[in-house]
């Protein structure tokens, strides 16, 4: 960990030094190694049904690094063309009950969850953790400190906390709380992302070049899915 923080830190000044428009921070497009696959994937459950490319997780952890050093070979080739494989943007979507002797004939009574390739969440894990790393160098913070969703080690545990403390805070100083809760339904499946103001956000905290691209290729590329029905 503290070789990594040195090797940022390096590659920081250098890019500080020679910064421009199309400066990039050379720590986020190193070569993949061995050792940045092999952590996060320790990171992936194993008995997890497989994707499109019908790869399990099981078989990148037991072959181990004669596998190992083929996907870092394949994610460096993808970081230099700045191209991702079909396999990458197909999904097999699949329909879970939802159960509590719901309907079954109402199609709101089920889940739906897509399996996408294991090398493709792979990638996305150690770019993610590039970022991440990045960020806390830099002392940025994203996302806001008080955000619970989708944020690790929090959840709706310290959520209600801090909202609890809140109301008492002001309750205690005689001055009215005005709190707004919202429910969308199937929200997940409807939010659609500012795509621009992202990349906008991305670039001034210094991702551009080739990671900056291969976010345009995602965003860019049209993906598809198929929908399979075990029943």
């Amino acid at each position: 960990m503290r070789s990594n923080k040195r090797e940022f830190r390096k590659h920081k000044c250098q890019a500080e030094k020679q910064c421009n428009d199309n400066c990039v921070i050379p720590y986020l497009e190193r070569k993949i190694t061995i050792d940045e696959v092999s952590e996060q994937l320790r990171s992936l459950k194993c008995g997890k049904a497989p994707g499109p490319d019908y790869l399990c997780n099981e078989h990148l952890l037991y072959g181990e690094k004669a596998i190992l050093t083929y996907v870092c070979k394949l994610y460096d080739i993808m970081l230099k063309t700045e191209y991702l494989p079909l396999s990458f943007r197909h999904g097999i979507i699949i329909t879970l009950y939802k159960g509590n002797n719901k309907d079954k004939s109402l199609p709101n009574n089920y889940r739906a969850v897509t399996l996408t390739s294991v090398l493709g969440k792979l990638l996305e894990k150690i770019i993610l953790c590039r970022v991440q790393a990045l960020l806390e160098q830099m002392g940025t913070v994203i996302p806001h400190p008080l955000q619970f969703g989708f944020v690790k080690e929090h959840g709706s545990i310290p959520a209600i906390y801090t909202l609890k403390e809140s109301i008492d805070f002001y309750n205690e100083h005689n001055s009215p709380v005005f709190a707004i809760f919202l429910d969308n339904e199937k929200a997940f499946d409807r939010i659609l992302v500012w795509q621009d103001g992202l990349l906008y956000k991305l670039m001034n905290i210094g991702i551009k070049g080739k990671m900056r691209e291969l976010y345009i290729v995602v965003q860019n590329c049209n993906g598809s899915c198929s929908v399979q029905n075990n029943n």
